[in-house]
C-alpha cells in the first residue's frame, strides 16, 4: 500500500497525544518520532487519506499545535 508523508513540528510534550490520537482514528495515520527534542514527527497516510489526516489535525488544533512543514 502506498502513502503519503506529512512532516509536522509539534510541541514535545504533546507528541504522546498525537500518537494516541492517530492511534485511534482507524487508518487515518500512523505517526513516527524523528527527534523529540525538536518535536518533529513524520505522519505517514495511506494513498487518498490526506484530506481526512489534515481534518483529524484541524480538529485537534485547540490540543496540539502542530505546523505542517
Amino acid at each position: 500500500m502506498k502513502s503519503e508523508i506529512i512532516n509536522l513540528n509539534v510541541d514535545k510534550k504533546d507528541i504522546g497525544l498525537l500518537k494516541f490520537i492517530f492511534e485511534a482514528s482507524d487508518g487515518v495515520g500512523l505517526t513516527s518520532t524523528v527527534d523529540v527534542k525538536e518535536g518533529h514527527v513524520i505522519l505517514y497516510v495511506p494513498e487518498g487519506q490526506k484530506e481526512d489526516a489534515l481534518k483529524v489535525l484541524s480538529s485537534i488544533d485547540y490540543m496540539i499545535n502542530s505546523k505542517i512543514f
